[in-house]
């Protein structure tokens, strides 16, 4: 999947996604790196949203609390969301679609 860097505003996160594409959370770093985790609670598999006050992923089903890298600062959750490989490609960021744990 391809994301417009300039879609996401530096220090925010975004869940993007495209039709048949699970969506993701898109976190963009104040030095311009981007972390893409899939958007899927590993608790109970509903989609975290973007916590601009906090600056956080939260999982409105049971009130897990991810980290902008995905690691859990909260639980439920007992496993961080599962992050995804990025390339840089120019004014985009392509995105693996295969879900791989990245460390």
């Amino acid at each position: 999947m391809k994301i417009n860097k300039s879609k996401i505003p530096k220090g925010e996160g975004k869940i993007v996604s495209s039709d048949g594409a699970h969506p993701l959370a898109v976190y963009h770093g104040d030095d311009g790196t981007f972390i893409v985790s899939s958007a899927d609670c590993p608790h109970a598999h509903c989609d975290v949203i973007w916590n601009k006050h906090d600056s956080a992923w939260d999982c409105p089903c049971h009130g897990s609390r991810f980290s902008k890298d995905g690691a859990v600062l909260n639980g439920p959750a007992e496993q961080s969301l599962k992050r995804l490989l990025v390339d840089d490609a120019g004014e985009d960021i392509e995105v693996e679609e295969s879900e791989e744990e990245f460390h």
